[in-house]
């Protein structure tokens, strides 16, 4: 007599089969938010280094009354970032022209900034987390504030955060650290690092790391 070859799992297979799924769909839900912040963080990280290579292009070709185009950071508005164009028309407080490459003189005069100034948001949750100046030779200044200027006709970044040398004048520097996160208590972090002579690069981790 011929044996039936066909037959079901058993209860113990099925037991198997299920506690293998309930592990597998605990550990991808229980990675997902982590997953989720990991991948907001790199999108707007892209999103802010895309705005800086718009910038540089934008402003080395700009005409009519405006000498370039910037972007403004403040650590106390860690979710928005300011677009504008450096007016050269208007004198400010201490003499100097709008077209100073740079974004108004903050802190140090009450004149309205550069005009055609927008405020852009920072999306997915992801906010700065420190700003940074540096010159070759010298130490990281971490300070509050950070403009980056690209003027006719040179790709070169123009970048200060505002803060003044020996003889009161403002300084500028040769490279500026953007450091995002997305959360305090995720490890991942993204810098942007912005170079005078105008490359701009994404890098993983803090700003401390470079």
């Amino acid at each position: 007599m011929q044996k039936n070859i066909n037959r079901g799992f058993t209860l113990i297979e099925i037991i198997v089969t299920l506690v293998i799924f309930t592990i597998l769909t605990t550990l991808t839900f229980s990675s997902y938010p982590q997953l989720n912040m990991a991948i907001g963080l790199s999108t707007s990280a892209r999103d802010l280094q895309s705005e800086y290579k718009s910038t540089q292009i934008s402003g080395a070709s700009r005409g009519g009354g405006y000498s370039g185009d910037g972007i403004y950071l403040n650590i106390l508005s860690p979710v928005t970032y300011t677009t504008f164009l450096d007016d050269i028309n208007n004198e400010d407080d201490l003499g100097v022209f709008k077209g100073d490459k740079m974004y108004g003189i903050t802190g140090v005069t009450v004149d309205p900034p550069d005009s055609i100034a927008r405020a852009r948001q920072i999306q997915n949750g992801v906010y700065l987390s420190d700003l940074c100046v540096k010159n070759t030779a010298g130490p990281k200044s971490c300070t509050g504030e950070l403009s980056v200027t690209y003027n006719r006709p040179s790709t070169k970044a123009v970048i200060t955060n505002y803060s003044l040398d020996a003889s009161s004048k403002i300084q500028f520097f040769d490279r500026a650290y953007i450091e995002l996160r997305r959360d305090a208590a995720a490890n991942p972090l993204k810098c942007i690092i912005i170079y005078e002579f105008g490359q701009i690069e994404l890098k993983e981790g803090s700003c401390n790391l470079y």
